[in-house]
């Protein structure tokens, strides 16, 4: 399988499917990965940086001790993804799904999740004051670092009973824009 990077020879990777699959130590750094399903899969000491992978699934997907720098990661699917001990710096989360996921141990750096689903994600990690979370939302289970007041920084608490009916590949960013138009919230 080939996969475009920008400004470099495509990356040749020896599988047929880039979903439930090991990637362990690989260097992922502009590849091109929009629109593809690379979830249930193992991207553990993986370099992304600068890579682009807007609207990719993500879900249930080892990152543990990764590099996630300056990535274009709008409105992908990292539900229940481990993220833990990864660095995560100037990269785009917006509008998408980390519910479940767990950063534990994680050093963040100009991160934006605006309009991200944050619910039972544990975001017990390092530099959630210098990331955006305008028009985020979380839920009682959501675990934030002591002391850390997202709604200070534009994450909204709601009932997660409100999200209970979208399948897992509904656009998230559709739903809060919905959830915004029947509260009344201006954006």
């Amino acid at each position: 399988m080939y996969i475009l990077r920008e400004g470099d020879e495509p990356m040749e990777l020896p599988v047929d499917k880039l979903k439930e699959n090991v990637f362990d130590d690989i260097c992922f750094s502009r590849c091109i990965l929009t629109n593809l399903d690379m979830s249930h899969s193992s991207y553990l000491n993986c370099d992304f940086r600068y890579a682009e992978t807007k609207c990719t699934l993500f879900n249930y997907s080892n990152f543990e001790k990764s590099r996630l720098i300056g990535m274009e990661s709008a409105m992908a699917d990292y539900s229940k993804a481990n993220l833990k001990s990864t660095l995560i710096i100037s990269s785009d989360f917006s509008g998408g799904s980390l519910n479940g996921a767990d950063l534990t141990g994680s050093t963040l750096s100009n991160v934006n999740f605006n309009f991200c689903d944050l619910r039972g994600a544990i975001l017990e990690c390092e530099g959630l004051d210098t990331c955006t979370f305008n028009n985020a939302v979380y839920d009682d289970s959501t675990v934030w670092s002591l002391g850390f007041k997202p709604n200070l920084f534009g994450a909204k608490l709601i009932s997660s009973s409100y999200f209970n009916d979208a399948s897992s590949n509904d656009n998230v960013a559709k739903h809060l824009l919905h959830y915004y138009k029947d509260e009344g919230t201006t954006m």
